[in-house]
């Protein structure tokens, strides 16, 4: 019997880079709604904090996976997930910059985030093919940029009409 496989490194590379990517645009954009983190100097520590500890997760599940099975694989992920938060908590309390007159929580921000990410990581991963999982990413690029800009347009046309 011969067994083939039909994924190759750049399929692994392009769903890894769409779960990086979505992680990184909801963690962000729950810094910025829910708790006010607008700057350039949050938003550039946020995404390199979250860029690393996504490639820590990311690759401790992908190789963790083949070494300990899929059984002990939930509970990896569950620590993985438990040192993400750790050292982001760590980072945003010692080095982000928090909004002036507001009271800093850094650390129910990395807490609240990354329940919100792994909760919907989880359910795109129960739910989504790889190939679902890159166009959600893709349409999450596009709306991470086009978003602000079809805001002021509505906002300006909404105005005009009154």
């Amino acid at each position: 019997m011969r067994v083939y496989h039909n994924r190759n490194d750049s399929d692994i590379f392009s769903a890894f880079a769409a779960r990086v990517l979505i992680t990184l645009i909801l963690e962000l954009s729950w810094g910025i709604l829910l708790f006010g983190l607008r700057g350039t100097a949050q938003k550039n520590i946020i995404g390199k904090v979250n860029l690393v500890t996504q490639i820590i997760l990311n690759l401790g599940l992908c190789y963790g996976t083949l070494y300990v099975g899929p059984m002990w694989g939930g509970f990896l992920y569950i620590a993985l997930e438990v040192l993400v938060f750790a050292v982001e908590a760590f980072v945003y309390n010692r080095y982000l910059p928090w909004p002036e007159g507001k009271k800093p929580h850094p650390i129910l921000y990395a807490l609240t985030a990354n329940l919100f990410s792994f909760g919907v990581g989880l359910a795109l991963n129960t739910y989504c093919t790889n190939t679902q999982i890159r166009l959600i990413g893709l349409i999450c690029l596009v709306l991470w940029y086009a978003g602000p800009w079809l805001c002021r347009k509505l906002r300006s046309q909404v105005q005009n009409a009154q």
